[in-house]
């Protein structure tokens, strides 16, 4: 529960209340949230909860539970499941002083606002520790555990929709792999929808 920017959890039993410093919401362009907190003792601490590939990013490097977590991941992806990890980094004070103030100026910046805020998000969601990864059942179609299965043994890293002013035609959907980019037309699209 929220009371004035805190929040009460029960932890084995026990009620701890964190305050609530800053939310770097989610958007499809960041496919990650995070929150900045205060913790019982004093320390700043960040959590970030998000896509797997945009928190394995903004890990601190060398973690031995990231390469043992990946198999896990793949294989509920697989399965059609939607993977998502959850990371943490305590902040030293100064290095918060010094990004809230920078992040409250983005925040009230009368020009670039969203691309000011973005760029704050980004610069203090690094070095996290990975906490751990979960799954939850996506009911978007049929066939999604297929298709993630094999755009992954394809070795396909990133899909991206560009679309038209009104949002139902499709001007290209643009497959981006380790070794070459495809490129299909709407026409192309529409098409191939049309075998499934």
């Amino acid at each position: 529960m929220f009371v004035d920017r805190q929040v009460v959890v029960e932890v084995q039993g026990k009620q701890i209340s964190f305050q609530i410093l800053a939310v770097l919401e989610f958007n499809s362009d960041r496919k990650r949230m995070s929150v900045l907190c205060r913790l019982p003792d004093g320390r700043v601490r960040l959590y970030s909860k998000g896509a797997d590939s945009m928190i394995y990013a903004r890990l601190a490097p060398q973690q031995a539970v990231e390469q043992g977590s990946q198999p896990h991941l793949a294989e509920m992806a697989g399965e059609g499941l939607r993977t998502l990890c959850l990371g943490q980094r305590d902040i030293p004070d100064r290095e918060y002083q010094i990004w809230s103030s920078s992040y409250h100026e983005a925040t009230v910046a009368l020009q670039g606002r969203e691309e000011a805020v973005a760029a704050q998000a980004e610069a203090i969601e690094t070095n996290l520790t990975l906490l751990g990864a979960t799954a939850v059942e996506d009911r978007l179609q049929d066939g999604v555990p297929q298709a993630i299965s094999t755009l992954s043994a394809a070795g396909i890293k990133e899909a991206s929709e560009q679309r038209k002013s009104n949002m139902e035609d499709y001007d290209s959907v643009g497959v981006k792999s380790a070794t070459n980019m495809m490129e299909f037309s709407g026409e192309e699209l529409h098409a191939a929808k049309g075998l499934a």
